[in-house]
């Protein structure tokens, strides 16, 4: 795997060996991140680590940190050999737990959350959870399955919705 852009394009990382990280094409990838714009400074939450390669993306395009949460051991186990093999120990923060388990300590507010779980764990009212961690005015950003219903998110206002293919994309702001 590599990243598409920013000051680590071309970099390589490796898979996680496990069937349940399901990484999100460089296509979909791009397009979330060219929607999202300029985020530079900004704190990102990875909901669903897989293979880190959102979190290196967020990086790679400006992000002053990322916490990643991935609850599967052995794609955690890659994930912080990736973290240490791309030098971003500092800047990239390894949550081995799920994303749920992670808000319920109410870490920060973060001003990106990016949530793209496998799809046989989509659930819009385990979703709505994540606003309680999204600053005012934050953007939350799922990808889900395009034969879904694309979901109402309470507190949160759709600014953006895109398909490509069998996979979705919705952008949400946090209204207050």
């Amino acid at each position: 795997m590599r990243i598409t852009a920013g000051q680590l394009k071309g970099r390589l990382f490796d898979d996680p060996p496990s069937a349940r990280a399901h990484p999100m094409s460089d296509r979909i990838k791009n397009a979330l991140f060219n929607s999202l714009g300029d985020i530079k400074g900004l704190h990102f939450l990875d909901g669903f680590g897989g293979t880190g390669a959102l979190s290196f993306e967020a990086i790679s395009r400006g992000a002053s940190h990322v916490t990643v949460c991935e609850l599967d051991n052995g794609v955690a186990k890659s994930l912080q050999g990736n973290i240490a093999k791309l030098g971003l120990e500092s800047r990239i923060q390894l949550i081995e737990k799920s994303v749920y388990s992670y808000i319920n300590q109410q870490p920060k507010p973060f001003d990106v959350i990016i949530a793209d779980p496998p799809y046989m764990e989509f659930s819009k009212q385990k979703f709505e959870r994540l606003t309680k961690v999204l600053k005012p005015d934050g953007l939350l950003v799922l990808s889900y399955p395009s034969a879904a219903d694309i979901p109402w998110i309470a507190g949160l206002e759709l600014v953006k919705q895109t398909q490509y293919g069998n996979a979705a994309l919705a952008f949400y702001r946090h209204v207050s």
